[in-house]
């Protein structure tokens, strides 16, 4: 059997309803993003971390309350079947979200 290992790229989209921009922070964002890749055991086989922070000029406030905010990255697995759970904190009000999705790399 060969087993092959695979680069995918994800877009992680916050919507403007979660008002980034609308938070009395003064244009502060600070925002942990995580993703956690588990094979049908359960086991983790991908993984990563990242916090973006940053301070908004009144014009990029605009646009996130227009358009929302979309991260992007990648991970690598082989091939074979997983559930890729990715969770975003925001840490200036505290709220959280998370979903899972599953993902076959052939």
């Amino acid at each position: 059997m060969l087993v092959v290992a695979a680069r995918i790229a994800f877009e992680l989209c916050i919507l403007p309803e979660a008002q980034l921009a609308d938070q009395g922070s003064q244009g502060l964002v600070n925002l942990d993003f995580l993703l956690i890749a588990t094979d049908s055991s359960g086991l983790v086989v991908a993984h990563s971390t990242k916090n973006y922070r940053a301070t908004l000029t009144p014009d990029v406030a605009r646009q996130v309350a227009t358009d929302g905010l979309t991260y992007t990255s990648q991970f690598e697995v082989k091939t074979g079947g997983y559930a890729v759970r990715f969770v975003v904190r925001d840490n200036v009000t505290g709220r959280m979200g998370s979903v899972t999705a599953p993902l076959r790399v052939e």
